[in-house]
């Protein structure tokens, strides 16, 4: 099984050759990020590190996201939804994410200038534009150096769209953002019932 490890805004390679049939969620983020792991994601989901592998929903090609204590807080992601990377997502913590002429961070090849995306410390986007990049945000055109960016804004740079998900954040305190709320496993005890014996002679059909 491939997958794809991620940690303080850096992604790993990681291939399982061995099926994951025994242990927890801790055990593997243990063996692949190390003891002070905290809390995990697989796939944008936060799950907690007590549950059975086998019941985690790793599947080839999920994405393992762990946080410990001394990780900075994830405030969303970037997503190209449309362009010649399509599907290219880049993490968003506190600082600043260029988008534009390569090499910025999304690079987007034929444009002229660079956007920076800032992050602040609450998590507040805004969008910078010294260079005065054709940009709109949502469908309209904007004209100002620096304007602010929502959640799940639709950003079009040129040909190419992206937009900035606030999707499930790891953190320390094990906390996350949800589309609904986490469903926890329930155990049931299951009881066989054992049929009635046979009777000693077959009964007679009904008329």
């Amino acid at each position: 099984m491939d997958l794809t490890l991620r940690r303080n805004g850096l992604d790993y390679e990681v291939q399982i050759t061995s099926p994951l049939t025994s242990g927890t969620v801790a055990d593997l983020v243990a063996a692949l990020a190390g003891d002070d792991v905290e809390s995990a994601a697989i796939d944008g989901r936060v799950v907690g590190l007590e549950v059975p592998l086998c019941e985690a929903g790793l599947r080839d090609g999920s994405l393992l996201e762990a946080a410990g204590a001394s990780d900075p807080p994830r405030r969303g992601t970037l997503v190209q939804m449309t362009g010649p990377e399509l599907g290219k997502s880049i993490p968003l913590y506190s600082g600043v994410v260029t988008i534009g002429a390569p090499p910025a961070d999304m690079a987007i090849p034929g444009c002229a200038g660079r956007l920076r995306l800032h992050v602040d410390s609450g998590g507040q986007l805004s969008l910078r534009n010294p260079e005065r990049v054709d940009v709109s945000v949502d469908g309209v055109e904007m004209d100002a150096p620096t304007f602010a960016v929502a959640a799940g804004a639709q950003i079009r740079v040129g040909d190419v769209g992206l937009v900035v998900i606030a999707e499930a954040t790891v953190s320390a305190e094990g906390g996350g953002t949800f589309n609904r709320p986490p469903r926890p496993v329930v155990r049931r005890e299951v009881t066989l019932l054992e049929p009635p014996p046979q009777p000693q002679q077959p009964g007679r059909p009904m008329r």
